[in-house]
């Protein structure tokens, strides 16, 4: 799992029904980059993605997939993807806090 959104090269895009995985696919980041957000967030919501699970993000970034009615949920440090789906299938994953971001910049 990538540590941070803005810099993610790829995602694993998971569907699930009633908890069961139906099914799992890698997508390349079309906007790959430092500074990209913008499209990054709008080509996530065209897939019709409801969740983000991150282990960083700025705020920027995370008040506008808000306004994409996505919700970010925050991934403990180190967390693989699959570890993070099985918390996020056993409720155990929250909202991303604001008070949690990061400054922003790429490095952070």
């Amino acid at each position: 799992m990538c540590e941070h959104f803005g810099i993610c090269p790829l995602f694993t895009i998971i569907t699930l029904k009633e908890n069961d995985v139906v099914s799992e696919e890698i997508l390349s980041n079309p906007h790959d980059g430092c500074g990209n957000c913008n499209q990054l967030i709008e080509f996530l919501s065209l897939q019709k993605i409801q969740y983000v699970i991150t282990q960083k993000i700025g705020l920027y970034p995370l008040n506008i997939m808000n306004r994409f009615s996505i919700s970010v949920l925050m991934a403990e440090r180190k967390s693989s993807v699959r570890n993070a789906l099985n918390m996020y299938m056993k409720n155990q994953l929250s909202a991303y806090p604001a008070r949690n971001t990061c400054s922003g910049e790429c490095g952070c």
